[in-house]
């Protein structure tokens, strides 16, 4: 597998980005309320995403898969498992408080950035399912594990960012 170096790279990249989650809200003195929870959660659940979806193929790959037999299941397993990761994390009491009280200027702020990356990581991981250009699945997935990385260090940003700011009216 020719990848192999870069997703291991974004592996690597991701882990840091969980272990700031994790300093942050260990070290966090407001490491209960809703906003911080909501979004130290997002950072853990998405940096451990990336880890696992840029390692699943090397792992496949060492049963001599290649080609479709490869990124077929490597793209319906990380599908299945972002899909599961972000609907439980929107359920969380947590993130519909976050959301409650965040005025919504800023809530639309936030979606819009989220928006891009999100499309792509989910568009990428579907053509690569569905097999739409064979040549192009390591590809896609390689762009879907960067645009979830984009996701998880733009949320820590605007998190650690945000931090301070007095609500907007």
């Amino acid at each position: 597998m020719s990848d192999t170096v870069l997703l291991i790279s974004m592996a690597e990249i991701a882990g840091v980005f969980v272990g700031f989650g994790a300093l942050i809200s260990v070290r966090s003195t407001e490491s209960r309320d809703a906003r911080t929870m909501a979004y130290l959660s997002s950072v853990m659940w998405m940096g451990l995403w990336v880890v696992f979806v840029a390692l699943i193929p090397l792992g496949v790959s060492a049963f001599g898969l290649a080609g479709r037999a490869l990124w077929l299941p490597c793209s319906v397993v990380a599908l299945v498992l972002w899909w599961l990761a972000f609907l439980v994390s929107r359920f969380s009491p947590e993130f519909r408080e976050d959301v409650a009280t965040t005025p919504p200027a800023r809530n639309a702020l936030y979606m819009t950035v989220a928006v891009v990356p999100f499309t792509v990581m989910n568009a990428a991981l579907v053509l690569t399912a569905l097999g739409v250009w064979p040549d192009l699945a390591p590809a896609l997935y390689t762009i879907a594990v960067l645009a979830c990385l984009v996701m998880c260090g733009t949320t820590l940003f605007i998190y650690v960012f945000t931090q301070h700011q007095r609500p907007l009216r």
